[in-house]
C-alpha cells in the first residue's frame, strides 16, 4: 500500500537530498515500514540548511514540495490564497496516487487537503493533530476550521491527539509522540542517574523562538542566583531570539551561569540530558514536546507552562510540574527549589515519568497506527518491517 502524507513540515537542500526537521524525518522512516511507499506533500524551507534538520533514511520515502507560506500580515495571508490552487492540485494528485492519506494538522495546507478529503469518503484517511486539545486565544481560521473538522467528526476518519478530549469520541485516539526506538529507549534506561548537589544543572532544548520564551528560564535562573542557590543553566538550540537572549543573560548579569550550546547532534544532547538536573519548557504554544518524553526516560523532572496537552498530561500523570502563569519566573524558580528540596517528591515525579517514556517509541506508535486503521476501516496491513526505517543504531 501507498502512504501520502500532507504536511507544513519544511524542508531544507543539503548535497546529499532534501531534509527536515529531525524527530519528524524519522517518524515518516518508520511510518514507512508500514507501507510500500510514502510521499510527502510538504514545503520548501526559507533560508539555509538547518542543523537541526536530518535526511530521510528510509530508501521508500520521497518528497514533493510546495513553497512555504504563512504570516500574520495581510499581504501573508494574500499569499496564502494565491497558493491554494497549487496546493489543491498537488492534493490532488496525490490523493490518486495514494491508497492511505495522513494530514498533519493545523496547517494552511491541510486546511486544503481535509476539506477536500471531507467530501470524498473512499479513501482511508488518518488526521495528526499536533495542537492543544483546547481551543486557543487567538486561533486562526486555519486551526479553528480544521479543529471543528477533525474533533467534529465531519473529516471521515479517525484522528490521532496528544492528550485527551472531553467525552473523547470513538474516532479519535490519544497517543504520545514517538522518540525513541526501542533498543535506543532500552540502553538509556540503564544508564545510572546522578543529581548533581554542589551546583543544579538545569536544561532548556528547543528553538530559540518567541513563543518558546526561554527568557523565562534565564530569568528564573536569575531569581534562583540571587537567592544563592547554586545552579547553570544550558540552552541547547537555535533560533531567531539568540542574540536578544545573549543580551538578556548580560543584562542580569549571569554570563557565567548561562550557557548557549548551539544546535547538537543527538548525541551530543543525550550527554546534556545526562548530566540536567531539570528541565524548564515554559512555552506559550505546544502539543507535546518530545523533549519533555526524552527527559523523562534520563529521569530528569520536567517544569512546563500550562500551553497544549502537556499540562493536562502532567496534572493526570503527576509526572511534572505545571507552572502558574499569573508569576512563571516566580513558578519556576519555585518548583525547582521544590524538586531541589525534596527528594521524594522528585522521585515520585521521575517515577511516574518513565511509563510515559515506554510508550513513546517508534515502534509502538507504528503499530497503533496499524490497529487504528484496521479498526476504523478493516484494511489490511502487513506487519511492519522496522529493519527498513534505516535507524539501526542505538546512536541514532
Amino acid at each position: 500500500m501507498k502512504l501520502g502524507i500532507v504536511s507544513h513540515a519544511q524542508h531544507f537542500e543539503s548535497d546529499r537530498g532534501w531534509a527536515c526537521q529531525g524527530p519528524l524525518a524519522k517518524e515518516i522512516d518508520y511510518l514507512g515500514c508500514l507501507f510500500d511507499e510514502v510521499r510527502h506533500l510538504a514545503t520548501t524551507g526559507v533560508g539555509e540548511f538547518q542543523r537541526h534538520c536530518s535526511l530521510y533514511r528510509n530508501d521508500r520515502v520521497t518528497v514533493d514540495l510546495v513553497p512555504a507560506q504563512g504570516g500574520a500580515r495581510l499581504v501573508d495571508k494574500g499569499r496564502i490564497l494565491l497558493s491554494v490552487p497549487q496546493w489543491l492540485s498537488k492534493i490532488i494528485r496525490l490523493h490518486q496516487w495514494a491508497d492511505v492519506l495522513q494530514l498533519r494538522c493545523p496547517a494552511n495546507i491541510s486546511l486544503i487537503a481535509c476539506e477536500y478529503l471531507a467530501r470524498r469518503s473512499e479513501k482511508i484517511r488518518w488526521a495528526k493533530w499536533a495542537s492543544s486539545c483546547t481551543p486557543l486565544p487567538g486561533e486562526g481560521f486555519a486551526s479553528r476550521r480544521q479543529r471543528r473538522r477533525l474533533f467534529g467528526g465531519s473529516f471521515g476518519g479517525p484522528v490521532t491527539l496528544n492528550g485527551s478530549l472531553t467525552d473523547q469520541p470513538s474516532y479519535c485516539h490519544s497517543f504520545f509522540n514517538p522518540c525513541f526506538a526501542e533498543r535506543e529507549l532500552e540502553e538509556i534506561l540503564k544508564r545510572e542517574k546522578e543529581y548533581n548537589t554542589e551546583e543544579r544543572n538545569i536544561l532548556f532544548v528547543g528553538l530559540l523562538e518567541d513563543r518558546k520564551r526561554c527568557s523565562l528560564v534565564i530569568e528564573a535562573t536569575h531569581e534562583l542566583l540571587k537567592r544563592s542557590f547554586r545552579c547553570r543553566l544550558t540552552i541547547v538550540g537555535d533560533g531567531p531570539c539568540r542574540r536578544k537572549l545573549q543580551e538578556l543573560v548580560k543584562q542580569r548579569g549571569c554570563e557565567g551561569s548561562v550557557f548557549f550550546t548551539g544546535f547538537l547532534t543527538r548525541e551530543a544532547v543525550k550527554e546534556e540530558f545526562s548530566r540536567a538536573d531539570f528541565l524548564v519548557l515554559p512555552s506559550t504554544i505546544e502539543g507535546y514536546a518530545k523533549v519533555l518524553t526524552e527527559a523523562m526516560a534520563f529521569r530528569v523532572p520536567c517544569l512546563v507552562t500550562p500551553a497544549g496537552c502537556q499540562a493536562q498530561i502532567f496534572n493526570e500523570k503527576q509526572c511534572g510540574i505545571v507552572v502558574d502563569m499569573d508569576d512563571p519566573v516566580g513558578g519556576i524558580a519555585e518548583g525547582i527549589l521544590t524538586l531541589a528540596g525534596n527528594e521524594e517528591f522528585r522521585r515520585r515525579v521521575v517515577q511516574k515519568g518513565i511509563p510515559l517514556a515506554k510508550a513513546s517509541t517508534y515502534e509502538r506508535y507504528v503499530l497503533g497506527i496499524r490497529s487504528m486503521l484496521q479498526q476504523h476501516y478493516h484494511a489490511v496491513l502487513p506487519m511492519p518491517d522496522f529493519s527498513r526505517s534505516g535507524h539501526c543504531s542505538t546512536d541514532d
